[in-house]
């Protein structure tokens, strides 16, 4: 492990033997987070009771369950900010991160890693376009949307069979089905640079792909039954209306390749 960036109303960095210290907090009640690439971010609770003094505060990082190869961080304010990788540097073709003002409530050390095969992989019914993008921190929250861009070529799209790249989505890693998902919500396809353009809502395991399967096929096992039901309403349960779901039940018969 590398050094660690403590973050709090002020930051800092760790020795290479992880100790740190923090200096000039008035009193008062803080959070102390501290990141560092390829490993999930942990949080403590802390109360400076004495002017310039803290307490110790010990915290112990666990390394993501798989290898991740950063190629990008960079320290975004409240104020917002971007990050970008490109194929000089990475294996992505393009990957572009852009967080508003307002989305983050505090200073936070955002990255952009390579992820390597033992990665779940994606279903028949889905064709992958370049390699998995993790972001982190991983499960990182936004108050405003946060915007992914993913550059796509004339050969990913021969390679997916696909005649637009209108057909193709962001697709992220639900651990706990260990399946892959569709990322719902205002897809823009930037013909000009070859990007495809989503808002997210937090920060985890993203690809592009084209999907083959069947309308209503939710859960992608190449049909359409109570399982898609299921996973629709579960998809759609943060701000969706419940009547959405009538559709697809009734709909379901008519469903085709």
């Amino acid at each position: 492990m590398g050094n660690i960036l403590f973050l709090s109303i002020l930051g800092t960095i760790s020795e290479s033997d992880g100790t740190y210290t923090i200096e000039g907090l008035p009193s008062g009640k803080y959070v102390v987070k501290a990141v560092t690439s390829g490993y999930a971010m942990q949080c403590r609770e802390a109360e400076v009771v004495m002017p310039q003094t803290t307490p110790n505060i010990d915290l112990s990082l666990e390394a993501y369950p798989y290898s991740v190869a950063t190629v990008a961080e960079h320290i975004i304010s409240p104020q917002g900010g971007n990050i970008s990788v490109a194929n000089e540097t990475s294996g992505f073709n393009f990957v572009g991160i852009e967080i508003p003002s307002g989305s983050l409530s505090e200073y936070s050390l955002m990255s952009v890693s390579e992820l390597p095969a033992e990665v779940v992989p994606m279903p028949q019914v889905l064709t992958g376009i370049n390699i998995p993008i993790h972001l982190g921190p991983e499960g990182s929250l936004f108050n405003e949307p946060a915007t992914l861009q993913v550059e796509y070529t004339d050969q990913d799209l021969d390679a997916a069979g696909a005649f637009d790249a209108s057909e193709l989505d962001v697709f992220t890693l639900n651990t706990d089905t260990f399946k892959w998902e569709k990322v719902e919500g205002n897809k823009i396809v930037d013909y000009v640079h070859k990007r495809i353009e989503i808002e997210l809502s937090h920060f985890f395991i993203y690809q592009l792909a084209r999907s083959t399967a069947a309308k209503g096929d939710f859960t992608m096992d190449q049909d359409v039954d109570g399982q898609d039901i299921a996973a629709y309403i579960r998809q759609t349960a943060d701000g969706g209306s419940p009547w959405r779901i009538w559709p697809i039940t009734l709909a379901r018969q008519d469903y085709s390749p």
